[in-house]
């Protein structure tokens, strides 16, 4: 079995995408529980917070920042996301 050069590329930048970004969470935690008792909705502010910095970067730096906020379905997104990061904020105050 071959694999073209391109392909081997991006496997082994996926691969190491995923260590950083395994990385980044698993300090991120470790950054809460060393924080102490800290309220959920505390974490999760400050979480998107300091998330919505490089996301706003990263599309700024591809030119996608203009069209990057619509969806056809605001309310189910917004909901979804809501949802998410209060269950996320919850588990990570226990």
């Amino acid at each position: 079995m071959t694999v073209d050069h391109a392909v081997g590329h991006n496997m082994l930048r996926g691969i190491a995408l995923k260590i950083v970004s395994v990385a980044v969470f698993v300090g991120m935690q470790t950054c809460i529980k060393a924080a102490g008792a800290v309220p959920a909705g505390q974490i999760v502010f400050f979480r998107s917070f300091f998330a919505i910095l490089p996301i706003i970067a990263f599309l700024a730096f591809k030119g996608q920042f203009a069209t990057a906020f619509t969806t056809k379905r605001p309310l189910t997104t917004s909901r979804a996301a809501s949802s998410a990061s209060a269950l996320w904020g919850s588990a990570s105050s226990r």
